[in-house]
C-alpha cells in the first residue's frame, strides 16, 4: 500500500496546507472528541483528514487497500513526519488505531483525541512499562484490533530507514 501527498517545497504551499489545518484543526478536534463511540470518532477522523488533504491541494493517492485482510491486522509505516499519522488517517479504514509514543498523552487536546480515538499508548523510556504495554497491544490486536505502528519509534531530519524498534 502506498499513500503519498504529493511533495512540494514551495513555502506558500506549506503555508497553504498549515493554514489549511489550523481552519480544520480545532474545530474537527472538539467534533471528533464530542461525538458517541469510536466507530463515529473514527470515521469523522478519517474523513476529516480526506478533506485537510483536499482543501489543501493535496493529492492523496492508496494504492493496496484492497490486500488488508478483512480481520485484525498490523500495518507498519515509514515514520518521515508529523504528518505521517494525518496521512494513513486519510488513507486507511478507519477501523485502524495506532500505537503512539505515551508522551504525547501530555499534549492537551490531542492526547484527549487520541485517546477518544483507541490509540495504543507505549512508553519509550521504562522497559518495564514498554513490556507491559506491548503485552497489552498484542492482546488487544489477537482480540480484532486493526494498527497501525510507526516501527521507527521517532524520525529525523535525514534521508533513508531508520532502525525498528524493538516492542
Amino acid at each position: 500500500m502506498a499513500a503519498t501527498p504529493s511533495p512540494s517545497r514551495n513555502p506558500l504551499f506549506a503555508l497553504r496546507f498549515w493554514s489549511c489545518g489550523l481552519f480544520f484543526a480545532l474545530p474537527a478536534i472538539v467534533i471528533v472528541i464530542s461525538l458517541p463511540g469510536q466507530v463515529r470518532r473514527r470515521r469523522a477522523a478519517h474523513r476529516t483528514a480526506r478533506l485537510l488533504f483536499r482543501v489543501a491541494g493535496i493529492r492523496l493517492r492508496v494504492h493496496g487497500l484492497h490486500a488488508l485482510p478483512k480481520e485484525s491486522c498490523i500495518v507498519a509505516a515509514n515514520h518521515a513526519s508529523y504528518l505521517d499519522g494525518i496521512v494513513l488517517t486519510a488513507a486507511l479504514p478507519p477501523r485502524f488505531g495506532f500505537v503512539i509514543k505515551r508522551e504525547i498523552t501530555k499534549a492537551p487536546l490531542l492526547g484527549w483525541l487520541l485517546h477518544r480515538l483507541g490509540s495504543e499508548f507505549v512508553d519509550r523510556f521504562d522497559r518495564k512499562a514498554a513490556h507491559s504495554d506491548a503485552s497489552r497491544i498484542i492482546r488487544r490486536a489477537r482480540t480484532g484490533a486493526c494498527l497501525g505502528v510507526f516501527p521507527e519509534g521517532t524520525f529525523k531530519a535525514e534521508p533513508g530507514l531508520r532502525s525498528f524498534h524493538l516492542g
